[in-house]
Order: C-alpha cells, then structure tokens, then sequence
C-alpha cells in the first residue's frame, strides 16, 4: 500500500520541508557551493534589431554592441538579443570539471530564451533560467551561446550569466533524502517514527563539516556517502509515500 501526503503551497506564503537544524546550515552549504565553483560570463555581443538566423552559431554579430553582464537596455516591450561563445573550462577554483554536471544559470528582466548551437533549449522567467549543458562535462567543449532577452515594463537586464558545476551532488541528494524523513516522521505509524528518528540522528552524526572548500571537498564527500549509508534501509518505509505539490494563487 502507498500513502500521499499533499503540500499546500500558497502565493506568497513560503513552505519549508525541513529535518532539523543542520538541513539548514547544509542547505547554505549548498548555496555557497554555487558561488565557489561558478564560473561567470561576462563578454557579450548585444543588438537591438531583429533579425533571421540570429541564434545561428555562424551569424556575423562582428559590429554589435559589446557589453557585459548586468547591462541594462531601456524601452518597454521590446525584444533583444546576446551572443557569447562559452568554452568548458579545465578547472574551477582549482577543482577539475571533467566529468561533473555543468549547467548553464542566467537571469533576465523579465524573460528569456536560451540557443545553444541555434537550437531552442529553454524559455525562463527572470532569474530562473536554467540548462544542463553536459551531465559530464568536457574541458574545452565550446557552446555557441544566443539568448533572446524580453523586456516588459520599465528597462530591461541581463542580470547574470554563469556556468556552474555540480562538483557535490550528493549534498542535494543528501538533503532530499533527510528532508523526506524528516516530513515522514509525524505522519507513520510510532514504531516506524522511531525507526526513522534514530536513522537520521545516526546519519547526522556523521556530518561534521562546517564549511566546503576545494581543500575539504573529499573529507565531505566521504561524510555525505556515510551519512546517506545510514538513511539507506529507510527506504523500506519511504517507498510507501507518495508527495504531491498542490499550488494555490490569487491573482
């Protein structure tokens, strides 16, 4: 038998699923992560006008505008382009890329879309554009970058550009999986609390990082597989609950 268990999530009311205290402070830990292994893209070639084949890697952008990231365009409802070509680098802050997931992270005021190699990857809101580029990335790949930026009121922004590396991806699955034990508890049945209490007291024991840097990142790496060790036999009860996200907005 399966059981649902549904989340409410209203417009404007935040709603946290949380274990305890250190899911907090390794959910900073991973936000961290993004600044200390991103690497920015700065350089753009920026036009105003509108015009076929654009998103082509070949197109000729050499007398657009140069600009950099955080450049803002005025005119209300209007419709603009960036070009950049983006090269895989060998390393970010001194931890090799190869093999790790890259995704590609942008912000725009107020909508974009990405062109890679002029093929419509994605559309976004603000500062929600995201792309995987590689699920292992490959030093010195070269991405012809084109991102259609669309403006509504007020100015528009380029707000940010970067790749970044998952180079700790069992920090999130980590935290999803503590997350979930944590919400299960005052739902199961009391034999199966306790059971899931004392296997995620005993996977957060292992946990004794405070901060992750490319000198520690092995030591963290080797906690996070001992501490989803400990959570691993869990799975005979949380295979048994379903989760759904129910939205609700007023607009």
């Amino acid at each position: 038998m399966r059981f649902v268990i549904a989340l409410f999530i209203l417009a404007g009311v935040c709603v946290r699923v949380q274990a305890d205290a250190l899911t907090d402070k390794l959910d900073e830990l991973s936000s961290n992560l993004v600044q200390q292994f991103s690497v920015p893209i700065q350089h753009w070639r920026f036009s105003r006008i509108v015009l076929d084949g654009v998103e082509q890697p070949d197109f000729d952008d050499s007398d657009w505008q140069t600009v950099e990231t955080g450049f803002s365009w005025p005119g209300e409802n209007t419709k603009v382009w960036f070009r950049s070509n983006v090269t895989i680098p060998g390393t970010v802050n001194g931890e090799p890329t190869a093999g790790f997931p890259v995704r590609l992270e942008l912000g725009m005021d107020d909508d974009g879309e990405i062109y890679l190699n002029g093929q419509l990857k994605e559309a976004f809101h603000w500062d929600e554009g995201r792309y995987t580029l590689m699920q292992q990335a490959k030093p010195g790949t070269v991405f012809h970058l084109a991102v259609r930026g669309i403006n509504g009121p007020g100015s528009g922004q380029l707000h940010f550009a970067r790749l970044s590396f998952e180079v700790l991806p069992e920090l999130d699955q980590y935290l999803n999986e503590a997350k979930f034990v944590g919400m299960l508890k005052p739902v199961v049945s009391a034999d199966e609390q306790g059971t899931l209490s004392n296997a995620l007291a005993a996977s957060e024991a292992e946990i004794h990082f405070n901060e992750i840097t490319p000198a520690n990142l092995e030591a963290v790496r080797d906690q996070i597989k001992r501490a989803q060790a400990d959570l691993a036999p869990m799975a005979a009860i949380t295979r048994k609950y379903d989760v759904h996200y129910i939205g609700h907005a007023h607009i």
